[in-house]
């Protein structure tokens, strides 16, 4: 799948989302989230770790998919925030982090 279409179609889960619920994605709204969901990533870690209270204690397989939910979770929120600041995360990305990525592994490769 490509990015933009990945994009695409978090933007439409949201909007469905906010229909649904009667929300609004402002920045604010956005921010919170982006809180709330690094959050929940944070408690899902330590039940995955088994750092946690009895109750909240879960199978690690399902601890692992409730980490793993969470952390999409958490991108989807980037991703809204992108949107919202119309910033080309996959550019920014290109030229922030992954060209340097490519030059260090280029450069370890002629080691």
């Amino acid at each position: 799948m490509e990015f933009s279409e990945m994009q695409r179609l978090v933007k439409a889960n949201a909007e469905r989302y906010a229909k649904k619920h009667g929300v609004t994605f402002s920045r604010e709204v956005l921010l919170l989230k982006l809180m709330e969901e690094t959050g929940e990533f944070a408690e899902a870690l330590l039940v995955c770790d088994d750092q946690c209270r009895a109750k909240k204690k879960l199978p690690p397989v399902e601890a692992r998919e409730q980490l793993e939910s969470e952390l999409a979770d958490l991108f989807n929120v980037v991703l809204l925030l992108a949107d919202h600041f119309d910033i080309d995360l996959l550019k920014t990305l290109e030229q922030k982090t992954l060209a340097k990525g490519r030059q260090y592994l280029l450069e370890q490769a002629e080691k």
